[in-house]
């Protein structure tokens, strides 16, 4: 079997991301088209499955955009295969403690940082056959909404192998008893925290937006990483508006998504 260098570079130090939902090459293709660094594609609140992904990671890769894959609650293997498939990185939701943070590293980093499984099938092509190089260059992200994670914060971080933390704004406040969507001094702070001692233990910094203001505030606060909306929710909104414009009816945003 050939060995590759591999497709993957790293990424700079501000990136700007979008989101698939929808389990479709084609739409992944059109989302990856546009001026984004990284592409994350959601198997946990997504519909995308695993016989999906591997076209979805091609479609994107074709463009010449780095790929995250955010896995299902607890599903180890899963993040294995993506990986396996060529993903630039993976997100793990709900992190609450190191134990947790060290389950993700288990499965995200080979030995002797992990304990991720060798068999490179298409990541070879993308990140090399090399260990220790897919070891430096695959990110690890753990996602930090909730309350306890909060709490725990300062001991995740110290869990060697994982890259950065990816906050989860809506997760976040329901977990403070916030209402979605609401601003609130308290969730800034929160997010605020959260991104200070991520990058003061020199990892990296994500968070996800719902608007294009959203997001430009969070470049600006120097997050390392910032997605944005969903392709399903501009889907269904803008042709919710242009519906209505047809109709000459007042338009009312068809769908949320946090």
């Amino acid at each position: 079997m050939m060995e590759s260098d591999g497709l993957v570079s790293e990424f700079r130090g501000s990136n700007f991301g979008a989101w698939c939902a929808i389990n479709s090459s084609f739409s992944a293709e059109l989302v990856a088209m546009l001026e984004f660094d990284f592409v994350v594609i959601d198997m946990q609140h997504g519909l995308v499955d695993y016989s999906s992904l591997t076209s979805m990671l091609q479609a994107i890769e074709n463009r010449k955009k780095m790929t995250i894959v955010r896995i299902p609650l607890g599903d180890f293997g899963l993040l294995q295969r993506a990986l396996d498939a060529g993903a630039s990185g993976v997100i793990v939701p709900m992190v609450n403690s190191s134990h947790d943070a060290k389950l993700a590293v288990n499965s995200a980093k080979y030995p002797p940082i992990g304990q991720r499984s060798y068999g490179p099938i298409r990541s070879q092509f993308v990140s090399g056959a090399d260990t220790t190089k897919a070891n430096a260059l695959i990110k690890c992200f753990v996602q930090i909404e909730t309350r306890e994670a909060v709490n725990n914060l300062s001991e995740i971080l110290s869990v060697q192998g994982i890259d950065g933390t990816y906050i989860g704004p809506a997760d976040l406040a329901i977990s403070y008893g916030i209402e979605i969507g609401e601003r609130n001094e308290q969730l800034e702070e929160l997010i605020s925290e959260i991104r200070i001692a991520t990058q003061n233990a020199n990892l990296q910094a994500a968070i996800h937006t719902t608007n294009g203001l959203s997001a430009r505030q969070r470049l600006a606060e120097n997050f390392n990483f910032v997605s944005l909306g969903s392709d399903a929710i501009w889907l269904k909104n803008g042709y919710a508006r242009e519906v209505a414009e047809a109709l000459d009816k007042p338009y009312k945003q068809a769908f949320r998504f946090y």
